[in-house]
């Protein structure tokens, strides 16, 4: 089934009118809209009171209830951030994570601190692949020490012995792969 594509078009102290993009000839293009009363119109990429989301997503959700993402993302910053990366569908860098936000209407200032407070919890969600500030969902938890624990036990004990600054979870990845090469107790 294909994803439908809302337009939502917005202006201060307006009413908030949704549509549905009928036609696109790329993600940059123009769209054009059909929208609630029925009427259709193209609507230019560079049209910055309409902004676009597929149906179903937190994005419309936060596009049509105005103050719900600035609230959320009072209360819960790294949450936003988590849902942005989830609705991607494949991997995102932290610069447009956080032009998601900022589009939707939060300063930039706020939005790069909140990112930076939010970074350690970001990195504990077990769901959440992180390599070199790009940022993918996985349904399934994800072993961040997998490498580790995938040694060669003598590879493993290697680096047990010698490198510095290990957190514990690593020391406790390296020691399940030295487990590997040992006699049941």
């Amino acid at each position: 089934m294909t994803s439908r594509e809302v337009a939502v078009w917005s202006e201060p102290g307006q009413q908030i009118r949704q549509g549905t993009v009928i036609k696109r000839r790329g993600p940059r293009s123009a769209a054009t809209v059909r929208w609630e009363n029925g009427r259709e119109e193209p609507v230019p990429y560079a049209d910055k009171s309409v902004k676009y989301a597929i149906e179903g997503t937190r994005r419309l959700t936060w596009l049509l209830k105005p103050g719900l993402l600035e609230s959320e993302f009072r209360a819960d910053p790294a949450e936003v951030f988590t849902q942005i990366v989830k609705e991607e569908g494949k991997g995102i860098q932290t610069l447009q994570i956080k032009r998601r936000v900022t589009d939707l209407g939060l300063p930039v200032d706020e939005v790069n601190s909140a990112f930076t407070r939010a970074k350690p919890v970001l990195a504990k969600n077990r769901h959440l692949v992180i390599e070199r500030g790009k940022h993918t969902w996985s349904d399934e938890p994800v072993d961040p020490y997998a490498n580790l624990r995938s040694l060669p036990p003598h590879t493993a004990l290697d680096q047990l012995l010698t490198a510095k600054g290990l957190k514990a979870e690593q020391k406790e990845a390296l020691a399940d792969a030295i487990r590997t090469a040992l006699p049941p107790r």
